[in-house]
Order: structure tokens, then C-alpha cells, then sequence
């Protein structure tokens, strides 16, 4: 399994599963941002909601796909904007 870390600092604002997401971790960043992790095959242990967490932390693993979502004032916008390689 791979690991999937967080993109931006923020805060956790669900971590658990959903019926059509399977194991998910949503996190809350500043300028009303939040980012979503789909799919994942385990959630960290210490992944809790409320949980502050920073950049590069390790919220979960996923097998072969992962589902990375990002809104910004409740819109989409481009996550690999996020992404740093």
C-alpha cells in the first residue's frame, strides 16, 4: 500500500466511511478550502476528526486508486495545483 499525505496544513473534519466513497479523511484548510481522500484502503490510527494536522502527514494508504478532491468556497478547483512532486 502507498502512503497519502495530507497537502496543505488544516484540520480533520471527518475521517470514516462512506457507502459510496468507501474510507475517506476530509480535511479543513484556511480560506475555506478542503480537500478530500477517497477510497483509501486504511485511515491512519491517528486520524481523528478535529485532529490538526500539517503538510506531509501521513492520513492514510490506498492500494491502486485514490479519489483527491479540493473545493474552495464550496467550488472545485484543480487539485494538482496542490500537489508538490
Amino acid at each position: 500500500d502507498a502512503k497519502v499525505k495530507n497537502v496543505l496544513n488544516g484540520k480533520v473534519v471527518f475521517a470514516g466511511k462512506s457507502s459510496m466513497l468507501g474510507k475517506v479523511v476530509v480535511v479543513a484548510h484556511s480560506g475555506k478550502m478542503h480537500t478530500v481522500y477517497a477510497g483509501l484502503s486504511k485511515i491512519a490510527p491517528n486520524i481523528k476528526t478535529g485532529r490538526k494536522i500539517k503538510r506531509g502527514y501521513v492520513v492514510g494508504k490506498v492500494k491502486s486508486k485514490l479519489m483527491f478532491q479540493a473545493t474552495k468556497n464550496s467550488k472545485h478547483i484543480n487539485p494538482l495545483k496542490l500537489i508538490k512532486i
